[in-house]
């Protein structure tokens, strides 16, 4: 399953364990519906949400290759080539709620490891160093329900 989640896009499974930039409105304990899912699939099947292509794409693509679908093609051409290219599936597009619900739970608050950072000036004799932890809250994947009503 492929869904973001703060900006970013993550490939996720069940019980998964994901880390993500701190999220300042949850508590440990508390249940997340991810609703950006963009992919959901296994080695029998995929589930993928597309974009609507632009009219201007479709022009380029039809002119490229020769083929207009409303116009119908010839009977010795491959159906393959009369589809429009779908680039990156999840570039933007999600998934219907209704298609898929995952539920994740908010396991703890955490830092990341010591980071430094020195300034220094040349010659001037200033030197200072800035130690600092990111702050992250770890994720796990609880359920994936297909097929939700």
């Amino acid at each position: 399953m492929i869904a973001s989640l703060v900006g970013r896009t993550f490939l996720l499974s069940l019980s998964d364990i994901l880390t993500v930039p701190r999220l300042k409105d949850v508590r440990v304990g508390d249940v997340l519906e991810l609703d950006r899912v963009h992919e959901v699939g296994s080695q029998d099947y995929t589930l993928r949400a597309q974009d609507p292509i632009a009219p201007r794409v479709r022009k380029q693509h039809y002119a490229q290759t020769g083929l207009d679908p409303l116009e119908g093609a010839s009977s010795t051409t491959k159906w393959t080539s009369r589809l429009i290219p779908a680039g990156l599936a999840f570039t933007g597009a999600a998934l219907k709620p209704e298609t898929v619900r995952v539920r994740c739970v908010v396991v703890e608050h955490t830092k990341g490891k010591m980071e430094y950072i020195v300034k220094e000036k040349r010659r001037k004799g200033y030197k200072k160093t800035i130690k600092h932890k990111q702050p992250y809250t770890r994720i796990r994947v609880e359920e994936i329900k297909l097929g939700v009503a």
